[in-house]
C-alpha cells in the first residue's frame, strides 16, 4: 500500500490579528487620530511569554466519515491531544468527556445556520477560566478512481483520500487563532474500492498512519497558535471594591500578585457574521487579595474596579 506524496495542507491564520489591526486603525494611526499615551498598555504591548498556566478547552471530536467506528477517531485524538499538550506542558486540557467539566464542551452553541457560534461558546468557556478552544474534526475519508495510461496501457487507479481540520479560538476575544486543513490520498486496490463504496469499514495501515499523522500536526499547529497569545482571563463579577476571577492556584496565580486591566470596547460582526469582542487600553492593575484553587479575587492596585467583561492579563 502506498501513500501519495502529494499534500495539501491550507492554513488559514486567525482573526485575532484583525481584531488588533482594526485596534489600532480605531486608537491611533494617523496624524488626525487620538494620541495613545505611551505608558498605556494595549493588548499587543503584552508578552506573550507567561507564568501561568493557560487552560485549553477541547470540543468533542466530530467525525463526519463513514468511518464511524473507534480505528480512526480515537487513534486521531490521542496524537491530536499529545501534540497540543507538547506545545505547552503547563497548560490544563479541559477534555469533552470529564464529566466534571461544563457542558459546551460535548454540546458547543450553534448559530441558526448550524455553525458553532464563536461568541456564544468563548462566552461559556470564560466563566471556566478558559483560555481557549480547540475543535478537532475528521472531515471525510472518501473512494475514487481514474482511468489512466493509453489503449494497451490503460489501467484504472483507485485511491481515498482522507480530510482532517481543527480550529483553535481565542476565548477573550472570541476571535479565531488557527484554521488548518490538511488533505491526504492513499493508493488502495479495486476490492477495498468496492467494499468502502457500499459503506463498509476497511483495515487500512496507511490510512490509521495517515490519520495518525494528521492528529498530530493540527495538534501541533493549534498549540502553537495558541502558546503565542499572552495569558488573559476575564472579570466575571465586581462587587464591594473586589473583582472575581475564574483562574486561581491552579493557574499559578498567588496572592500579591499584579495584574493589568484592558477595557473592551464593544463587539464587531465580522464577514462570517460572527462576532468578536474589541480589546481596548489599560485602564489600571489589580492586586491579587485571596486565592482558592480555581478562582481569584483582586482589588485595584491603580484606576478603579473594572466593570465585569474587563479583559484582565499577566
Amino acid at each position: 500500500m502506498m501513500i501519495n506524496t502529494n499534500r495539501d495542507c491550507g492554513t488559514k491564520k486567525g482573526v485575532l490579528p484583525i481584531l488588533l489591526a482594526l485596534f489600532f486603525l480605531i486608537s491611533g494611526c494617523g496624524m488626525a487620530a487620538s494620541y495613545r499615551p505611551t505608558d498605556q498598555k494595549t493588548l499587543n504591548d503584552i508578552n506573550a511569554t507567561h507564568d501561568y498556566r493557560k487552560k485549553i478547552g477541547v470540543l468533542a471530536m466530530v467525525n463526519a466519515t463513514t468511518f464511524t467506528s473507534d480505528r480512526i477517531s480515537v487513534p486521531f485524538m490521542e496524537r491530536f491531544l499529545s501534540a497540543l499538550k507538547s506545545s505547552d506542558r503547563k497548560a490544563q486540557l479541559l477534555l469533552f468527556d470529564d464529566v466534571q467539566n461544563a457542558p459546551f464542551l460535548n454540546e458547543p452553541p450553534l448559530d441558526e445556520a448550524g455553525r458553532i457560534d464563536s461568541f456564544i461558546l468563548c462566552e461559556q468557556a470564560r466563566r471556566e477560566g478558559v483560555q481557549a478552544i480547540v475543535r478537532p474534526v475528521i472531515m471525510d475519508v472518501r473512494a475514487g478512481k481514474k482511468f489512466s495510461g493509453f489503449w494497451l496501457w490503460r489501467k484504472l487507479h483507485h485511491w481515498l483520500d482522507v480530510q482532517a481540520m481543527a480550529r483553535a479560538y481565542d476565548t477573550a476575544t472570541g476571535a479565531s487563532l488557527s484554521f488548518t486543513i490538511l488533505t491526504e490520498r492513499i493508493d488502495i486496490n479495486a476490492q477495498q474500492y468496492q467494499m468502502i463504496e457500499a459503506g463498509q469499514e476497511v483495515d487500512l495501515d496507511a490510512l490509521l498512519n495517515v490519520i495518525k499523522d494528521m492528529g498530530h500536526d493540527l495538534g501541533r499547529e493549534m498549540g502553537n497558535a495558541i502558546d503565542e497569545i499572552p495569558w488573559m482571563t476575564n472579570v466575571i463579577s465586581a462587587d464591594s471594591g473586589l473583582c472575581e476571577l475564574p483562574a486561581g492556584k491552579n493557574a499559578g496565580i498567588e496572592t500579591g500578585d499584579s495584574l493589568i486591566v484592558l477595557s473592551t470596547n464593544g463587539t464587531i460582526t465580522g464577514a462570517d457574521d460572527q462576532r468578536y469582542i474589541i480589546p481596548w487600553n489599560e485602564v489600571g492593575w489589580l492586586k491579587v487579595t485571596r486565592v482558592t484553587a480555581e478562582k481569584s479575587f483582586a482589588a485595584p492596585e491603580t484606576g478603579e474596579l473594572p466593570p465585569v467583561g474587563s479583559i484582565v492579563a499577566r
